[in-house]
């Protein structure tokens, strides 16, 4: 009797440390607001080697989108605030393509280039995601949003992809005789990866306004 309650005691130590690690994950949130229409929420992420800071709104499928610093033009402007991306830090992985700009942004008029397809690393709350897919704005013409009025503003901030038809990865084809690329979806790596018990998220996006400063949740 002791010998089997020692053998199961010892598989439930086994599992519980196994078992801890998939729990819902909470994406931590920006106290800073953006957009010429908002203020909107924004969450806090971190990408690449160098753990470049950068707040972005939540709710893109497929890649996640951010900014480059040469969209700025090495001057102040409202992106700058939420965290560019270096990519001379980053890599394509051989991925020649460019994700369509409405994939950024549905239900308003963008005018520009679609973003420039790169591999990096995405840490939320101190997990992270590898080789996740990117799609980088910034160009010789800085992408803008054009409201129904007729003003046009430029990008703020970038936007975290939550996944993408249930799939793991957004997989690139480069050419004949060469491996398909996969880069990483956040909502299915954390998945795929033990950490997340369903490719699956929750999100409330809050209030920015002061009266009631209501704060989000993903």
């Amino acid at each position: 009797m002791l010998a089997t309650f020692a053998v199961f005691t010892l598989i439930l130590a086994r599992i519980a440390p196994i078992s801890a690690e998939r729990t819902p994950r909470e994406v931590p949130w920006s106290d800073k607001t953006y957009g010429p229409d908002g203020p909107w929420r924004a969450i806090h992420a971190k990408i690449g080697e160098h753990k470049q800071d950068v707040d972005l709104f939540p709710g893109s499928d497929w890649e996640t989108w951010l900014i480059e610093e040469a969209y700025c033009e090495k001057r102040t402007c409202s992106a700058s605030r939420a965290g560019t991306y270096d990519t001379s830090a980053a890599t394509t992985g051989g991925i020649q393509w460019k994700a369509a700009l409405e994939n950024y942004m549905r239900g308003v008029n963008l005018q520009g280039e679609g973003g420039t397809a790169y591999q990096d690393d995405i840490e939320l709350d101190g997990v992270t995601v590898k080789n996740a897919s990117l799609a980088v704005l910034g160009t010789s013409t800085p992408q803008k949003i054009k409201y129904p009025g007729g003003m046009t503003a430029g990008f703020t901030a970038g936007c975290l992809s939550l996944g993408g038809r249930r799939e793991t990865n957004q997989s690139f084809f480069v050419g004949d005789n060469v491996p398909t690329i996969n880069a990483s979806l956040p909502s299915g790596w954390l998945w795929d990866n033990g950490y997340t018990e369903s490719y699956s998220f929750g999100m409330h996006i809050g209030s920015a306004q002061p009266a009631t400063r209501v704060p989000g949740s993903l």
